[in-house]
């Protein structure tokens, strides 16, 4: 067996911190008041699955890999060592290190997505989701791919029913044929193992899953079963947890259950050597694996681009449009130039 590493930040905490340990083997019990609330702990002092430490304000906690089960490893995680602490202080998970812990085995490396004679991943989404006739999204994509697109997906706000979902699927991918990638949104339906089987069939390759509103274990139980798909981890929701767990610790559950392809969230000039860092150390955990930006401008594109080159998925949605929402497709070409083709 061997161990996960984790590095928190706990300030304002309502217990020591030995006895905030201490909750993640033993637990409290709580006596509420009308003017105060006890909270007490256990007198046994000995830990058999925690070791910690604390240097200023950093604690490190290393974790037995005895202490969890893969049948129910994201539930007990995210239960005891991010959301239960939070009862006890201003507490966020800074850092997760698999390094040392057999739950590495589970994050395999990504068989590699042909660019389809490109040179790179490049993409947008289809927007007004809701108010788009079928017609409007099958013109957007017939000019998208001309203009060299080669990733077209839907929002991570827009769902359908499977048969709505399947019927556009199929029409999209009669018309791109082997020129673009569609990425459907599966969130709702991620359960459903014959319908998500019937897309893979119609030629899906590629599935968006809001992971932070389905959860790591259901994206876990899929992966399992169709080992060679392609996910693509949208972010959705990390605004509420990011004062409380890094983007970094987000990722690597990300990659443990299964994840390929993620939001990290797009850089700027000032922060884009920070990102790259962290692309660097999930693509040595998982190699294969491609960040995604998105809200891309040919600004932004000059900053990322020299650090990221060809092992990134580019979007672009914004940029391509009039003050009125109307495509500009000038805008797009203008956009495009930024990328190379064959």
């Amino acid at each position: 067996m061997g161990y996960i590493k984790l590095k928190y930040t706990i300030k304002n905490q309502i217990l020591p911190i030995d006895k905030i340990i201490q909750e993640i083997e033993y637990g409290s019990t709580f006596a509420l008041y009308n003017n105060k609330e006890d909270i007490i702990s256990y007198g046994e002092n000995s830990l058999k699955w925690i070791e910690w430490s604390q240097n200023r304000d950093e604690t490190t906690v290393e974790v037995d890999d005895s202490f969890f089960n893969i049948e129910f490893f994201f539930e007990k995680f995210l239960a005891v060592f991010i959301y239960n602490l939070l009862d006890f202080g201003s507490v966020k998970l800074n850092k997760i290190d698999i390094s040392n812990s057999i739950f590495r085995k589970y994050i395999n490396p990504v068989t590699k997505l042909s660019k389809l004679r490109q040179n790179y991943f490049n993409g947008s989404i289809f927007k007004p989701y809701y108010h788009l006739a079928i017609e409007e999204r099958l013109k957007q994509a017939e000019l998208y791919t001309a203009n060299g697109i080669n990733m077209l997906k839907n929002d991570e706000c827009y769902f359908k029913t499977k048969s709505e979902i399947l019927e556009e699927s199929i029409l999209i991918l009669q018309l791109i044929k082997k020129k673009a990638y569609y990425i459907p949104n599966i969130t709702s339906h991620i359960h459903d193992f014959t319908f998500i089987e019937h897309l893979i069939n119609i030629g899906v390759k590629v599935f968006m899953i809001d992971f932070i509103v389905a959860g790591y274990s259901p994206i876990f139980r899929l992966k399992q079963k169709f080992p060679h798909i392609k996910i693509w981890g949208h972010r959705i929701g990390y605004f509420a947890l990011e004062n409380n767990i890094s983007m970094q610790a987000t990722s690597i559950l990300a990659l443990i259950s299964g994840i390929d392809f993620l939001h990290l969230g797009t850089p700027t000039e000032k922060n884009v050597s920070e990102r790259f860092n962290l692309y660097k150390e999930l693509a040595v955990l998982k190699p294969g694996f491609l960040p995604i930006f998105t809200k891309t401008t040919p600004d932004i594109l000059q900053s990322i681009m020299p650090f990221f080159k060809d092992e990134a998925i580019y979007l672009s949605c914004g940029f391509f449009r009039n003050h009125n929402g109307k495509i500009d497709w000038n805008k797009v070409k203008l956009w495009s130039k930024n990328f190379s083709y064959e």
